[in-house]
């Protein structure tokens, strides 16, 4: 999306005082670029004869611009070859020129770039753009910037790619619409290239309508609506993809006929949809054209058929024709090792699709190759993971699979590597001052457990088959043994159990609450077995012997797993099979060496809202389902007094108005336990995709829950989406909280664990968010929370966890004790399972448990003493007199 070259050329022809000049402008105006080159190679010829004869500074100045501008029609005719030479003497004539000379080097180093050398054209960009600096002319210091700024987008070099392309937009001026929307262009295509594509389709629309109907500009407007459709095709938006791809071939015919190599990145474009489409069959036929096409124009070396062999190859592997496949790829990747540098994103992908071509052909190569790809994708994720916005790279990681080769291959030591590696990931980078840190290895994992345990590290993979299933896995370290690989059970199998245990579960919760509506068919207990058998009962072989504790990493919908509830093969629950089991981010948190302050060490911090003010609402206003219909929570009053009754001196209690927005941004020092009663909400409950998610297109997920304070309901229809006043805490706001010092965060409230569960990146919602914050555990809920029930639960958990030092711990046996008791199963599930707790850093030692308290609680006991001595006075009094009248 370069000017075209009558544009560059035609200002110098202006300076050219030559009979010549009105044929060059004629010639140029109309695009007729062949017979401006022939003019312009006549005037070269000229200008030489004069040069030779008067070799005074002016003539060869004049003579190197006439061969600029025969360079740069010379390039825009596809022949860039041929414009290297003319453009290299130019520069040296113009030597005495610093301006003359760095625009013929910018010049040049665009043909050495469409000759594929990228490495010869960076030192000729540098070099401009440093004389650029100081001379005052922002319009050629923003197309300098431009240039090379696709220059290192090209070269995977994304950082600077990026700070370059805003820097030459933001010195845009509004009044020049045309520079405005090829900027436009260019940004997109860095966003496009990094998996934002909703937010590069923003800028293709906003490209197109700056350059409204302008007759001028057709190549322009084409490459932005091939662009355009590109970025329709990456968000799935099939039939609009095809109009724009169908509108740019169409454009594309007309518009270069007579240069038709011109028109074969848009016939690429249509097998890219093909493809899509499912007909891998016309897509290979596309391909393999635009192939021809450009070997034909530019040899077999260029760089230029490095795309169109990936695509050839992907359209030839879902035909199932893996050798060839293996050919198209292996030529991509040779032409990638000359041309490209070894850390580009293109240069991993294309290693990735030898690899899955290898496992789908049952190569013997597979593992070597796996193991290549597993290694380019993870120093890519090092270098990308710490730049950009939460938003883009969460976009980023979208778009690399880093799992699925090594998972579909079955080597346990690859799987452990690539979980230590990269699981979390981004979450440890927004939360460390320095990113980084070190990856464990295997040993170092075994010896970081505690005695009789072991780590489970799942995680959720595309099964490379014809039929790509998309399935769970698990890694087990366990102390003295080699690292096992586990295959688990498909994600559909996993979603289908967890949505009927959703409906058993509002069904009891109806019926409790006195409805007679009828019961789903499948039973609460029966549900509950099938999640072991599935997901946790295969990793019983790879145990320890004596097993008591089990430390898991959950990935995707694992994280919606109520554990502790979990049948097991002989009826009994898994919270009575162990000893423990605790929720951590990833095996790198098992070699931390921060250990948790003690919970009793600093007050706490009791928030809890009973009440909610209600004002009318639009039901169509945002946030109108939601707001509408908060319930009154009675029972948060009492849930707060009995945790007060074993809380530690200093604790602090808010309820309703001083639990205020506003008092949790200005907490100092922040409280050891913060602890909140109060309604959630969470519009996508416990969802998790297999489809890559856009984040800027379904921004919508980063705000999909919320906490929701005293004055929620009568936030105004129009305040902004972040309002620090507004008692509606959004995710972004907790994560801003002062919450450094915090060792717990409980959430004691409706789906508060809910949220949009990640491959490798756990769940989007409020418990990422509390750890943003700072909190060291977060304990939430996966379902609604009883207001009758949770009193008694919650004081009997802090009670454990104050003797103890060990939330975890805490929390598993009152789940232990509380699913115990009664003769209610499913009622008791419904209670006290669906608290989770996930913590950062490795375990901690096993505690002795202290045996629930029979006895009334000595608060109590005081408040009845002046009744007692009351009763008893008056039983004395009775007993005196009966012994007198008797």
């Amino acid at each position: 999306m370069l000017p075209p070259a009558r544009n560059f050329a035609r200002a110098l022809i202006l300076a050219l005082a030559l009979e010549a000049r009105g044929d060059l402008e004629q010639h140029l105006a109309a695009g007729d670029l062949a017979a401006a080159e022939a003019e312009l190679e006549q005037l070269a010829t000229e200008w030489r004869d004069a040069a030779t004869k008067d070799p005074s500074p002016g003539q060869r100045l004049d003579h190197a611009r006439v061969l600029q501008a025969l360079g740069t029609v010379e390039r825009q005719l596809g022949r860039a070859g041929e414009a290297v030479p003319h453009l290299t003497s130019a520069l040296d004539l113009a030597a005495d020129s610093p301006a003359d000379a760095a625009a013929i080097a910018e010049a040049l180093a665009l043909s050495r770039q469409d000759l594929g050398e990228l490495t010869t054209a960076e030192p000729l960009l540098r070099g401009t753009l440093a004389f650029r600096e100081k001379d005052e002319n922002p319009a050629a210091l923003a197309t300098t910037r431009d240039h090379l700024g696709l220059l290192q987008l090209q070269l995977g070099r994304y950082p600077e790619a990026a700070a370059l392309l805003q820097a030459a937009f933001d010195a845009t001026p509004a009044t020049d619409p045309v520079a405005l929307a090829r900027r436009h262009g260019h940004l997109g295509r860095y966003r496009h290239t990094l998996g934002s594509h909703a937010r590069a389709l923003r800028h293709f629309e906003q490209a197109l309508a700056l350059l409204g109907d302008r007759a001028d500009e057709a190549e322009l407007r084409l490459a932005l609506v091939s662009q355009q459709a590109l970025a329709h095709l990456r968000l799935g938006d099939l039939e609009e993809a095809r109009a724009g791809f169908e509108a740019a071939a169409d454009s594309a015919r007309s518009l270069f006929r007579g240069r038709e190599i011109a028109a074969a990145p848009h016939l690429n474009n249509l097998g890219t949809f093909a493809i899509a489409a499912g007909d891998p069959e016309l897509a290979r036929a596309a391909f393999a054209e635009c192939l021809d096409m450009f070997e034909a124009a530019h040899g077999p070396d260029h760089p230029a058929l490095i795309a169109p062999l990936n695509n050839l190859g992907a359209a030839l592997q879902e035909l199932g024709n893996y050798d060839e496949a293996r050919t198209s790829f292996e030529r991509a990747a040779a032409l990638q090792q000359r041309h490209l540098p070894p850390g580009h994103l293109r240069v991993a992908e294309t290693a990735r699709n030898l690899a899955r071509n290898a496992i789908l052909a049952g190569d013997p190569a597979a593992p070597g190759l796996v193991e290549r790809a597993t290694g380019l994708g993870l120093e890519l994720l090092d270098r990308l993971i710490r730049e950009g916005s939460e938003t883009e790279r969460l976009n980023f990681l979208q778009r690399i699979d880093l799992v699925s080769l090594p998972c579909s291959a079955g080597d346990a030591p690859a799987i452990a590597a690539v979980l230590a590696a990269s699981k979390s990931r981004l979450l440890d980078t927004l939360l460390a001052a320095t990113p980084g840190g070190r990856v464990p290895t295997a040993s170092e994992i075994r010896d970081a457990l505690p005695p009789q345990s072991a780590f489970v590290d799942f995680c959720r993979y595309t099964e490379i088959t014809r039929d790509a299933v998309l399935r769970y896995g698990a890694v087990v370290h366990a102390p003295g043994k080699e690292p096992a690989w586990i295959r688990l059970g498909t994600e559909d199998q996993l979603r289908g159990l967890l949505d009927a245990l959703r409906l058993r579960l509002e069904w009891k919760a109806a019926t409790l609450s006195g409805s007679t509506a009828t019961a789903p068919p499948l039973q609460l207990r029966g549900l509950l077995r099938e999640l072991h058998r599935g997901f946790i009962e295969p990793l019983e072989a790879a145990r320890p012997p004596g097993c008591r504790q089990l430390v898991v990493a959950p990935d995707a919908s694992l994280h919606f797993l109520p554990f502790a509830a979990l049948v097991t093969a002989d009826g009994s629950l898994l919270c009575e099979k162990l000893d423990l089991l605790v929720s951590v981010g990833s095996a790198r948190d098992l070699v931390s060496n921060n250990p948790p302050p003690s919970l009793s060490g600093a007050p706490w911090l009791l928030a809890g809202v009973t009440d909610f003010p209600a004002a009318a609402r639009d039901p169509d206003a945002p946030l109108a389902a939601v707001l509408s219909h908060l319930a009154q929570l009675p029972g948060t009053r009492d849930e707060l007094r009995r945790i007060l009754e074993v809380a530690p001196p200093g604790t602090q209690v808010r309820e309703n108005d001083q639990a205020a927005e506003s008092s949790f941004s200005q907490l100092s020092p922040a409280p050891r336990v913060l602890h909140l009663g109060t309604h959630s909400f969470a519009t996508a409950t416990g969802e998790s995709t297999a489809a890559p998610i856009d984040f800027d297109r379904s921004a919508n997920l980063l705000f999909s829950s919320g906490i929701l304070l005293h004055r929620a309901a009568l936030r105004s229809a129009d305040a902004p989406l972040l309002d620090p006043a507004d008692d509606l805490l959004f995710p972004a706001e907790i994560a801003a909280l002062p919450l450094a010092g915090t060792r717990l965060v409980t959430l004691s409230s409706c789906h508060s664990g809910s949220g949009t569960a990640l491959s490798g990146e756990g769940v989007l919602g409020l418990r990422r968010a509390f750890t943003l914050a700072g909190a060291h555990e977060v304990l939430v809920a996966l379902w609604p929370v009883s207001d009758q029930a949770s009193p008694d639960f919650m004081h009997r958990f802090y009670q454990l966890a104050l003797a103890t030092d060990h939330p975890a711990q805490a929390l598993w046996q009152t789940q232990r004790e509380f699913l115990a008791a009664g003769d209610d199963f499913e009622a008791a599930v419904l209670h006290a399972a669906p608290f989770v707790l996930s913590q950062r850093g490795g375990p901690l030692p096993l505690a002795a448990i202290p045996p629930p308290d029979r006895t009334l609680p000595w608060k109590w006991l005081l408040g009845l003493l002046p009744l007692g001595l009351f009763l008893g006075g008056r039983l004395a009094r009775r007993s005196a007199a009966h012994a007198e009248k008797r």
